[in-house]
């Protein structure tokens, strides 16, 4: 099984993916897969960049490089520009080994909770379709998502409703605009518990 420290070398993603080295040389010359070159000039991937890749472009990830520490991550925002946002700051974490879904809104963030089981829902709390709040409540009463941890992001700093999210077990709030060092935080502390 691969490790995501682990690095792999242009021959073997090529076999991974089923294309040729050539193939893989373009990847990288476009920077499609983030890469380095060793001293002799040979291209080195690590195998978290690789699946961030494969995950990017909607590609198999292959069995052995589904590890304890692939995490499934779900942002539920009504903004696409806070959805693309926080997707970038997600992809920007270093050594996160994760797939990202990005939902428009609370009905397709709980249609999308069912069919992608996420392990770390980052949701937004005021969303004209259906409230943050609702969703959180849904994934809670929900036995097949009970390990999901929740990462609450608002515009709106109201203790009633952050009182209500900690009754239904929502301890992770962050007030918009945050910064990456604090969603860096907060996302990692959820992947460990989750």
């Amino acid at each position: 099984m691969h490790d995501k420290k682990e690095y792999l070398t242009v021959g073997e993603i090529a076999n991974f993916c089923r294309v040729g080295r050539a193939t893989v040389h373009r990847w990288v010359a476009k920077n499609k897969i983030k890469s380095f070159k060793l001293p002799s000039g040979h291209t080195r991937v690590e195998s978290g960049d690789f699946v961030n890749f494969l995950n990017e472009y909607n590609m198999p990830v292959p069995e052995e490089f589904h590890t304890a520490n692939y995490k499934r991550i779900l942002v539920v925002d009504d903004d696409d520009a806070v959805l693309k946002s926080v997707k970038d700051m997600l992809e920007d974490i270093d050594n996160l080994n994760c797939k990202i879904e990005l939902a428009t809104g609370g009905i397709q963030g709980c249609l999308k909770l069912g069919s992608f089981k996420p392990d770390v829902l980052i949701l937004d709390l005021n969303m004209p379709d259906l409230a943050g709040l609702d969703v959180a409540n849904e994934l809670y009463h929900s036995p097949s998502q009970s390990s999901t941890q929740v990462l609450v992001i608002t515009g709106f700093a109201d203790e009633n409703i952050f009182a209500r999210l900690k009754d239904i077990g929502v301890e992770k709030i962050l007030i918009k605009p945050f910064n990456f060092e604090d969603l860096k935080k907060h996302v990692l502390d959820c992947c460990l518990l989750s």
